[in-house]
């Protein structure tokens, strides 16, 4: 495998060109990170990597990879976490878990979707991790300047995701595996079983 991660400057034919890459800012309140007295993820680790778990479901993408490059950029054992995880969960497999952070990856804009499909299917979950990790890390970052949101949360301290893309994109794939992203008429789009 090589350790240079690859960006494709071709794009994607089933990119929908009305979805640009964003950046995605949210308040940081680092509190959250150790509501238990340990340093620790705000949710259980199934919103991370469960995607058939109502955890998972509750959080949107792009909020699930603020909190894995928060825990990330202080050098959290992501992989450690997931494996004591699996332990008590044999009916979970590790397979699964490296699809649904190749399905994380593919939200981001620059990415070379082909190579990640590829890697879903010849990594293991250690290797998709250090695969992940790097690409994360280069497009997360925190500031301390203070801001207030849509929603009324004034932090002193934001934290961004940078080149991820706004919403859906046709072709898109439910990391279900089940549905994909189609517009089944004109300008409307939902999820649709893969035929």
């Amino acid at each position: 495998m090589s350790e240079q991660i690859k960006f494709s400057s071709i794009k994607n034919p089933f990119m929908n060109i009305n979805k640009p890459a964003i950046s995605f800012k949210r308040p940081l309140h680092k509190d959250k990170y150790f509501m238990y007295g340990d340093f620790d993820f705000p949710h259980h680790i199934k919103a991370y990597v469960d995607s058939f778990s109502s955890e998972y479901q509750s959080l949107s993408d792009e909020e699930r990879l603020l909190d894995l490059g928060f825990m990330l950029l202080r050098g959290y054992d992501f992989k450690k976490a997931i494996r004591n995880w699996l332990k008590h969960h044999p009916e979970i497999s590790e397979d699964s878990i490296v699809n649904n952070i190749g399905w994380l990856m593919i939200k981001f804009h620059d990415i070379d979707e082909a190579e990640i499909l590829n890697n879903m299917k010849s990594m293991n979950l250690s290797q998709m991790i250090d695969y992940f990790k790097p690409v994360l890390l280069n497009c997360y970052s925190e500031d301390d300047n203070s801001q207030m949101f849509d929603d009324g949360d004034i932090a002193t301290s934001t934290r961004s995701i940078k080149g991820v893309l706004g919403g859906h994109y046709l072709g898109e794939i439910h990391p279900n595996g089940k549905w994909q992203w189609t517009e089944y008429k004109p300008n409307k789009f939902d999820w649709r079983a893969i035929k």
